[in-house]
């Protein structure tokens, strides 16, 4: 049985250029971010040049609560984002499409699921109660994930 679904095959984002993520991620009232996030995410080297050329992504659904070690080997290789600051831009470009918790590429019901290459999962919660989006990050395996999460992957079938 498979762990994993394609939601979206194609999730089309354009290039992160000028862009600040941390001056977003810290001035940006509707998105809080945990202390993990600023370790694993926000910590890393910066770049002198934050530019990201377009990329294509896939979003699947997770078919059976899992936990991360099982989830990634039903991903494709290349699934995993090398580069944090990358990483930033994207989530930075999806949450700017729906700031207010709208229908769109992110669930705004389960968790959302980025995986670094170090290791590193960071999920992306639209929280009701505080109309804002959470962002948080913790090493592979530490819990489970449950049914219809959305999982998101460098990978994209062309």
């Amino acid at each position: 049985m498979a762990l994993i679904e394609i939601v979206h095959a194609r999730i089309d984002l354009g290039a992160v250029v000028g862009q600040d993520p941390v001056e977003f991620y810290h001035s940006r009232q509707a998105l809080y971010m945990w202390a993990d996030v600023k370790a694993a995410i926000l910590a890393a080297p910066r770049h002198t040049v934050s530019e990201f050329e377009a990329t294509t992504l896939q979003s699947h659904s997770l078919l059976a609560k899992s936990v991360d070690s099982h989830i990634i080997q039903a991903l494709s290789t290349g699934y995993a984002f090398a580069d944090p600051w990358e990483l930033r831009g994207r989530i930075t470009q999806l949450t700017s499409l729906q700031p207010k918790g709208e229908v769109g590429e992110l669930s705004t019901d389960k968790a959302n699921l980025f995986y670094l290459a170090s290791k590193h999962v960071v999920f992306v919660e639209w929280l009701r109660t505080s109309c804002k989006w959470n962002i948080d990050a913790s090493p592979f395996d530490v819990g489970a994930w449950g049914e219809c999460t959305r999982i998101f992957s460098r990978n994209s079938s062309s």
